[in-house]
């Protein structure tokens, strides 16, 4: 029978505890949304318009076998309203029907897109996953695309979010993709910060 050497065990008790050290802690979902709260408004008035291709968004995958689906179009429209209702002093949010259709109000002479500052889009991008057998882990981009009532300026601010969770009995996807989108989200919250003094009105 084979046995393992003692200064092996303590060399692999060390390593352990030298990449859990390492390891960057992960913030909650609720965490992040407290510090969305917690910002100083930009003074500005937006209409933020939810694609319906964005908010009826299933993200399709499978691992070992077995297909997951992830709802993070719905998750990622609710984080995006939280976060610019948080961000700016007035927000509305409104759903239309796909991205061409709140870029043609942009655009257009709407009287009631002309009453705000900005009208934002948000976009999902480049999502992917990956499942070592040991860990979960999910990179997501989110775009947040500000624009002047009639097409005139716009601003791209981009967030990118990854996420690792270890693999455990019965555990899905799902909270990997999530935390990644949080991040995500989070990061545009930054970008925003970082503009502040220009988006301000």
């Amino acid at each position: 029978m084979a046995t393992s050497h003692p200064v092996h065990a303590a060399l692999a008790f060390i390593l352990t505890l030298m990449f859990a050290s390492c390891a960057p802690a992960i913030k909650s979902t609720g965490t992040l949304e407290a510090g969305w709260h917690a910002m100083q408004p930009i003074r500005a008035k937006v209409l933020l318009l939810i694609p319906d291709e964005l908010d009826q968004y299933v993200y399709l995958d499978s691992t070992k076998g077995t297909r997951f689906q992830i709802p993070l179009g719905r998750t990622a429209a609710d984080q995006i309203d939280k976060l610019v209702g948080s961000a700016f002093t007035s927000s509305t949010v409104q759903l239309v029907a796909s991205e061409a259709e709140a870029r043609d109000r942009i655009s257009g002479d709407d009287p009631d897109i002309r009453a705000y500052d900005y009208v934002a889009i948000p976009k999902l991008m480049n999502i992917s996953s990956r499942d070592s057998g040991f860990d979960q882990a999910f990179e997501i981009d989110v775009v947040l695309e500000l624009s002047s009532p009639g097409g005139g300026r716009v601003e791209m601010i981009r967030g990118h979010g990854e996420a690792r969770i270890p693999v455990q009995p019965g555990s899905s996807p799902e909270g990997s993709a999530r935390t990644a989108l949080s991040y995500a989200v989070d990061a545009v919250k930054d970008g925003l910060e970082s503009r502040r003094g220009a988006l301000s009105r």
